[in-house]
C-alpha cells in the first residue's frame, strides 16, 4: 500500500506544479496548491528538506494568509522534531 501512496503523492505534486505554472492563477488557489504540495512532501514522502523549503515559500510569498500561519507552525514543529531526534 505504501508504494502505491508514494506514487500518487509524486504524481499529485507533478500535477499541482502544472497548475501553478499556468498564467494568471488566483492568489488564493496558488497558496492552497503549495499547501497541498507540502502536505504530500512531509507525511507521505518523508522529504523534510523539500517540505521545509515549500513551507518557507508559503510563509514568505503568502504572508498574512491562514496557510502562512499554518506553514509557520509546521516549520516550527518540523524543526523541533529534527532537534529532538538528534538527542
Amino acid at each position: 500500500m505504501l508504494p502505491e501512496l508514494l506514487g500518487k503523492a509524486e504524481l499529485a505534486i507533478e500535477q499541482i506544479k502544472l497548475l501553478l505554472g499556468m498564467r494568471d492563477q488566483p492568489y488564493v488557489k496558488q497558496v492552497e496548491w503549495w499547501t497541498l504540495i507540502a502536505g504530500c512532501q512531509l507525511p507521505l514522502l518523508k522529504d523534510e528538506p523539500a517540505a521545509m523549503k515549500t513551507l518557507v515559500k508559503i510563509v514568505s510569498d503568502y504572508a498574512s494568509t491562514q496557510q502562512a500561519f499554518a506553514a509557520q507552525r509546521g516549520l516550527n514543529l518540523t524543526k523541533a522534531d529534527i532537534a529532538a531526534s538528534k538527542h
